[in-house]
């Protein structure tokens, strides 16, 4: 627990940092679904059907899934994360402006947006121009709708697959600050210091090398930028874990969260949010169901989408509801100096020379005190 503030971990959230479960909805999938789920799940945590691959989900999986999506003709652009709840009446409204329809999947997947940038990014002491990046930006939706509540700020996606990166181009930035790029997370084609702030949602299990990940947002974010990361790990006492270790693709939640604590960032948060994603996907099973079993006619891959999608009777989410699974929240903050006295000297320097206002400085400085 070096380096985190008492008090800043916490169980699920609700409104108002609450606990909060969502309704047991305990169906969505029918027998047959189930099973297939079940048998396709086992074959996914040994990673059967996807020669060689030790991920989650391969490059040529997500290449295919996106140029699929652009050949339909409509929502290329789409969410691809769990959500979060409970939900708020603005992000179903903004999931209505986007898609003329406030379906569950849109508006929990904006939340999950919303929360992981204002709640860990702080928008309202970033300067106007200020460069955020989302590092495994999938089809682009969560950033398209970003950059559009936010224009004074500009917003880079980037992703190592092309499709991907076809898709998020197909709703164009009315505003213009939005730009998407190819690359890899482990090696970011960015300068040292470029970035304000960095997001990453539900990407980092599929990164090669997640402590090489942490050092290179550390590069190229600037003093005192933040990086607001949440993902899901196996827990060390799953069963499934146990017996099938990282050959699904998700690491385990200790290990990476030592990486975090050493990697030379200040946790200013980490919060364990599994109730309020397992409760996103209750209350989306319905809704993505009747999506999958008109868009998936072929059984293997609609059991496959229904296990990646966490659905009600898969055993990802039983898995995730039954606490084999964690799904985490961290606030990470580069140090304008190391060691807390020494940032606390180069808080006052930038004060004195008039490069921070007042109220930035006593966040910061309040923030530095409460680690000492």
């Amino acid at each position: 627990r070096r380096g985190v503030p008492r008090g800043v971990e916490g169980g699920a959230e609700g409104p108002e940092g609450s606990r909060h479960r969502g309704p047991d909805m305990g169906g969505g999938l029918g027998v047959l679904e189930r099973c297939g789920c079940a048998v396709g799940g086992v074959r996914q945590a040994l990673g059967w059907g996807f020669a060689g691959s030790d991920r989650a989900v391969p490059d040529a999986e997500y290449e295919a899934g996106a140029r699929a999506r652009l050949a339909g003709g409509t929502g290329a652009c789409e969410f691809m994360n769990w959500g979060f709840a409970p939900s708020t009446p603005r992000a179903a409204r903004l999931a209505r402006e986007y898609s003329g329809a406030a379906d569950p999947e849109a508006v929990h997947s904006l939340a999950a947006y919303l929360r992981v940038f204002e709640e860990g990014c702080r928008p309202d002491a970033l300067a106007p121009g200020s460069k955020v990046l989302e590092v495994g930006s999938g089809r682009g939706a969560g950033l398209s709708l970003l950059s559009k509540e936010y224009p004074a700020f500009t917003f880079v996606g980037l992703d190592t697959c092309q499709g991907n990166l076809a898709c998020s181009k197909t709703l164009r930035s009315p505003r213009g600050n939005v730009t998407w790029v190819k690359g890899d997370a482990i090696d970011l084609p960015f300068a040292d210091g470029s970035m304000d702030a960095v997001i990453c949602i539900e990407s980092s299990h599929c990164f090669a090398d997640f402590e090489r990940f942490l050092a290179e947002i550390r590069r190229v974010l600037r003093p005192g930028g933040r990086m607001s990361l949440s993902d899901l790990r196996w827990r060390e006492q799953s069963l499934a874990y146990r017996a099938w270790g990282t050959r699904g693709g998700v690491g385990l939640l200790q290990p990476h969260q030592a990486a975090i604590h050493d990697c030379g960032m200040h946790i200013v948060r980490q919060t364990d949010i599994t109730h309020n994603v397992a409760s996103a996907r209750e209350l989306c099973t319905e809704f993505e169901v009747g999506k999958l079993r008109s868009d998936e006619p072929d059984s293997a891959r609609r059991f496959y989408s229904m296990n990646q999608r966490a659905l009600v009777g898969t055993s990802v989410h039983r898995w995730l509801k039954g606490g084999q699974m964690a799904y985490f929240h961290w606030v990470l903050e580069k140090p304008f100096a190391e060691g807390p006295r020494a940032r606390l000297l180069a808080l006052r320097e930038l004060y004195s020379k008039g490069l921070l206002n007042k109220s930035v400085y006593e966040k910061e400085q309040a923030l530095v005190v409460a680690q000492i």
